[in-house]
């Protein structure tokens, strides 16, 4: 496998592009493909054998972009299990962080909230990995099925978004957390929104970074880490609205140096 080979990130949409950015920023001389999903987003409503087969759709596109990695920047498709994938592929698969680790040790009163899709706090997983780490913590979860839709539209402020905030976040109000993780790479855009609505005494977690971390380290330890010196290109491709993707991408990423490209893993061949 040879280090000048691409890092592969993909996503139900443009949620990733949190993921996307901070390996850029650790990593600034990879070069990255990213596919999200963007025609069939959100993730979090469907089936999980619906979610096992755009998966399956977008690794074969990996396959063709002879990728040296291929990262989930997205906790619904991390939490289904990425295990069956790795056996059809020769590139190393990697999920998200948790980012349990990292609320532990922010919270002093060890009442933690977190947030992310249906499938995600369905699962469970945030939860036992909170409570295994810390068991004497008190974790509070909650479903927000609103968030990666409107985000999927650039609804990143106004009404409809500041709405949802209040519905699903108020349930951490009263139990009084004092640290919010973000299980989904969507919610980083809201940040601002959602720190605003809990106070300054809550402190939240994204998981990208330390995701990132975790990516050079794999590579790292694989001997296939590029430091060639050189800032690396990205290409993000979509599977729709990539246009529109890129006037909300602009707001919320650099994409200097990115071109934007749109493919229908439907129809396209591999």
């Amino acid at each position: 496998m040879k280090s000048s080979l691409p890092i592969g990130i993909f996503d139900s949409g443009i949620g990733g592009l949190s993921v996307y950015s901070q390996i850029k920023k650790i990593l600034p001389n990879e070069d990255i493909i990213y596919f999200g999903d963007t025609a069939r987003a959100p993730y979090g409503p469907r089936y999980p054998w619906e979610i096992r087969e755009f998966v399956n759709q977008m690794l074969s596109f990996f396959d063709h972009c002879n990728v040296k990695i291929a990262v989930s920047a997205c906790n619904t498709i991390t939490v289904l299990g990425l295990e069956e994938f790795q056996k059809n592929h020769d590139f190393k698969i990697v999920g998200m962080s948790t980012g349990a680790q990292q609320a532990i040790a922010a919270s002093t009163n060890k009442r933690i909230g977190v947030i992310g899709t249906e499938v995600t706090i369905q699962s469970g997983m945030h939860h036992k990995t909170l409570s295994a780490l810390k068991p004497e913590s008190k974790v509070y979860t909650q479903a927000c099925p609103k968030f990666a839709s409107l985000i999927e539209q650039g609804k990143l402020t106004g009404i409809e978004i500041e709405d949802a905030i209040a519905e699903y976040l108020t349930l951490f109000r009263k139990e009084k957390i004092d640290t919010l993780l973000l299980a989904c790479t969507h919610y980083p855009y809201i940040n601002g929104l959602i720190k605003a609505f809990m106070g300054d005494q809550v402190r939240v977690i994204d998981p990208a970074e330390d995701t990132a971390r975790q990516i050079r380290n794999v590579l790292s330890n694989a001997e296939i880490l590029n430091d060639n010196g050189k800032t690396g290109k990205g290409r993000l491709y979509f599977s729709g609205k990539a246009q529109q993707v890129r006037r909300i991408a602009d707001n919320i990423m650099d994409t200097s140096g990115c071109l934007f490209l749109e493919r229908n893993l439907r129809s396209s061949s591999m």
